[in-house]
């Protein structure tokens, strides 16, 4: 065993010098040196006062921004919001085809990232836009599928939700949770659309899913 072999090494080395007197009288005990007393140095301090210092105030200067997942309202400090757009984007991020919505639902609420209520509402209206026609064929696999891939242009990084690659042809897609639109989501995605049209894609076709509303909007054709 380890352990006699252990001892048997012991037994040689107390044949030689300096482990000679190093085991105990019944050889239960091997001790060699010795492990010296620490012991703790107070040292005196002088604390160092400023009699002059200067302060400009900061409050004018920054802001607290709330674009976390989950951040909390001012004067409710027990009140939790979720940007629940953001939880959304992080679940479709997670999609290739229809079938893996209620999976990635599920994986968001076993991480804890939405509560079943919210699981349910999401996977609801997910489930539901796949009535209409243009939506469904984005999910139903005839596509190559790019979520949340980083665009290079030339003077910014671009990011759209999902670009859907048929051969020469490409579709861009962007998802808005919220119920207001606006002509800034619009000019976001023809800039996607005509990136990729340089690229080389013969046509681009960019869409906005406002799944809130349960609406569709066709930003425009490139070819």
């Amino acid at each position: 065993t380890i352990n006699a072999l252990l001892k048997n090494s012991l037994d040689k080395m107390c044949l030689t010098s300096p482990f000679t007197d190093c085991w105990n009288s019944d050889k239960t005990t091997f001790t060699f040196g010795y492990l010296p007393a620490f012991q703790q140095v107070r040292k005196g301090e002088k604390a160092n006062v400023l009699l002059k210092y200067h302060f400009n105030d900061f409050s004018k200067r920054i802001a607290l921004r709330l674009n976390s997942e989950e951040f909390l309202i001012a004067g409710e400090k027990e009140k939790s919001v979720k940007n629940k757009g953001k939880l959304v984007h992080d679940i479709l991020s997670r999609v290739i085809v229809e079938a893996d919505f209620e999976k990635a639902c599920n994986q968001a609420l076993n991480e804890g990232i939405i509560n079943t209520s919210e699981r349910d509402e999401i996977l609801a209206r997910l489930v539901n836009s796949m009535q209409k026609p243009e939506i469904k064929k984005w999910f139903n696999g005839s596509c190559k599928v790019l979520n949340e891939r980083t665009l290079l242009s030339p003077d910014k990084q671009l990011r759209p939700d999902r670009i859907m690659i048929s051969g020469k042809n490409a579709v861009v897609a962007d998802y808005k949770w919220g119920e207001v639109k606006q002509d800034k989501y619009r000019l976001q995605v023809s800039r996607y659309a005509e990136f990729l049209k340089k690229s080389g894609f013969e046509k681009v076709e960019g869409y906005i899913w406002y799944i809130n509303l349960d609406e569709v909007e066709k930003v425009g054709e490139w070819s």
